[in-house]
């Protein structure tokens, strides 16, 4: 899905990373500090959808392919 929002929140300092799909629904955070995070996609016509509690490790790459349901804005799936 092209242009979903996604934000990734770093649990421990609450700083974010905003970034949006392109037209082949990925989306990519260049440079996040390793921690734990708490990963939200949102978009028109789609349930917001939440990861939480997500590990990145120094010199890792985390693939997160996202499920979204179509569904109002307001509702949300954890």
């Amino acid at each position: 899905v092209l242009g979903v929002a996604v934000e990734a929140t770093h649990i421990a300092t609450g700083v974010r990373a905003r970034t949006s799909s392109n037209e082949a629904g990925s989306y990519v955070f260049p440079a996040l500090q390793p921690g734990r995070y708490k990963v939200t996609a949102t978009t028109t016509g789609f349930r917001q959808v939440v990861y939480d509690g997500l590990v990145l490790e120094v010199g890792a790459r985390l693939q997160l392919n996202l499920k979204l349901e179509l569904g109002d804005v307001s509702e949300r799936i954890e």
